[in-house]
């Protein structure tokens, strides 16, 4: 009998000590939400089990953490917390919401990125794909919708096959009011047999503009007609649109 005694001391001291245990964790994971180091708290409710309302809190902070993740725009870093815990709940609708988010903001820094390089027809493409209402897109495609069509092009080649020479590729784009709004400017140095030996490509915009009809950038000064003609003035080289 004191034998059975002793054992059922043992064991109501044992599930005590556990239940100690469990709750002390519970508090940090607790603490850990609440100071926003949601993976700490994350391991610890996992290791609680049906402890309390530790895997109900368990499935809304993951929720939270990812929504958090998503809205700084951490898209992967969302959808890796959804996979490492997977086995906890069903996360399939907000994966596949997060995934949605990582896809359209995927479209966006590449039609950014278009933009920067002056790939706008690329950029338009893009900007297409997304909600009209997506970010600030309205405000990207109301300064870029200028420079969706270039009113001139223009080639000019000096020279002539056994000399050095020059070739001049141009193009204007035209703001909605016919404003010049960019230069689009490629110019190649040829070898007397045709190769290139040297080659500028480069875009103004209108912050190289000293007025509507005269453009400066470096060492170029170009004045630009009514009848199509682009003039680098420090040279004398007047060059017109085909």
């Amino acid at each position: 009998m004191r034998k059975r005694i002793l054992c059922f001391s043992v064991i109501l001291i044992i599930a005590g000590s556990l239940t100690g245990c469990k709750s002390t964790d519970y508090n940090a994971a607790v603490n850990a939400i609440e100071n926003k180091e949601y993976e700490t708290a994350f391991d610890l409710l996992v290791n609680l089990g049906d402890y309390k309302d530790s895997k109900q809190l368990l499935i809304d902070n993951i929720k939270k953490y990812v929504f958090d993740l998503a809205e700084k725009d951490k898209y992967d870093n969302a959808l890796e917390v959804l996979n490492a815990y997977s086995a906890v709940s069903d996360f399939n609708d907000i994966y596949t919401d997060i995934n949605e988010q990582k896809e359209l903001y995927d479209i966006y820094l590449e039609m950014e990125n278009c933009f920067s390089e002056n790939r706008i027809e690329d950029g338009f493409a893009l900007l297409d794909i997304l909600p009209s209402d997506y970010r600030n897109i309205q405000d990207i495609y109301d300064t870029y919708d200028q420079l969706k069509d270039s009113n001139f092009k223009g080639k000019y080649r000096n020279g002539s096959v056994g000399e050095v020479s020059q070739a001049i590729m141009f193009e204007l784009y035209y703001s909605t009011y016919d404003h010049v709004f960019q230069l689009h400017v490629n110019k190649q140095i040829y070898w007397s047999d045709g190769t290139i030996y040297k080659e500028h490509d480069f875009y103004i915009d209108p912050d190289d503009f000293e007025d509507e009809t005269t453009i400066k950038y470096g060492s170029y000064t170009w004045s630009i007609s009514d009848n199509g003609r682009l003039t680098e003035i420090d040279k004398g080289k007047t060059y017109s649109y085909k």
